[in-house]
């Protein structure tokens, strides 16, 4: 009988490890898997080509914001700021949770530089089933 609670005990607590969540923080192969959405996300800015941003966006994204707000606000910075030059990561973050809950966060800032002006633009991504997406864009 003893060896009996003794099994089960050992199969709860086994259970409860695996139902446990293990976090990572900033790791380096994470934030170069989402610099190539950021790359991309530019490159598209570069050739004026807004449409092609809208791959990139998570559908989280789209749940407060919708298609035509996005590219009228592509369009928008692009006449107030002018033909886009150069971008310079100034911060980075990688969040992400191993286990029952799991979750990968990414967030970038960079300093980018139009013809008639800066910003400091903020790249929200997380992994989804078809990849790496954008959930926040924000232009200060």
């Amino acid at each position: 009988m003893k060896k009996i609670i003794t099994i089960i005990i050992s199969l709860m607590l086994m259970s409860c490890n695996f139902s446990s969540n293990v976090t990572y923080e900033n790791e380096i192969e994470e934030k170069e898997n989402a610099e190539i959405v950021s790359r991309m996300f530019y490159s598209f800015l570069v050739k004026d080509d807004f449409n092609s941003t809208i791959d990139l966006i998570s559908p989280s994204f789209f749940k407060v914001s919708s298609k035509v707000d996005l590219l009228i606000f592509l369009k928008n910075k692009r006449e107030k700021f002018g033909k886009f030059k150069s971008f310079v990561m100034q911060d980075w973050k990688t969040h992400r949770v191993k286990g029952t809950n799991a979750e990968t966060l990414y967030a970038f800032i960079y300093k980018v530089e139009y013809e008639k002006g800066v910003t400091i633009e903020k790249l929200k991504m997380v992994k989804e089933d078809k990849g790496i997406k954008i959930y926040g864009y924000d232009v200060d």
